[in-house]
């Protein structure tokens, strides 16, 4: 989105225009704003963390920040240029889906 954060501090791109949010009375409503990247790319690293504690035999450590960088990367899809977008966007299907977070 034009009013979305870009450059060198910028890991990951996670969507934020267009989201269908929970509201009001059971609704649903459509709102944009960078505000939903953040609980979005939070929430998929508290599904790795657990996956990671429920799991005694993972080989793979995420104990720190730069270890789950490293998570995140192998499940990221590229969606442009590096500088703008860092290592894209998480494929949280394909995390869930065959990798429990490892």
């Amino acid at each position: 989105a034009p009013y979305s954060s870009r450059g060198v501090n910028v890991k990951f791109a996670m969507p934020g225009s267009d989201m269908y949010v929970p509201w009001l009375n059971n609704q649903f409503c459509k709102l944009s704003g960078t505000s939903f990247a953040c609980p979005m790319l939070s929430g998929i690293c508290a599904l790795i963390l657990s996956s990671h504690r429920m799991d005694p035999n993972n080989k793979t450590p995420c104990t720190n920040y730069l270890e789950m960088i490293e998570h995140l990367k192998k499940y990221a899809i590229n969606i442009g240029d590096q500088a703008s977008t860092g290592f894209g966007t998480v494929d949280l299907v394909k995390l869930l889906a065959g990798s429990n977070g490892n």
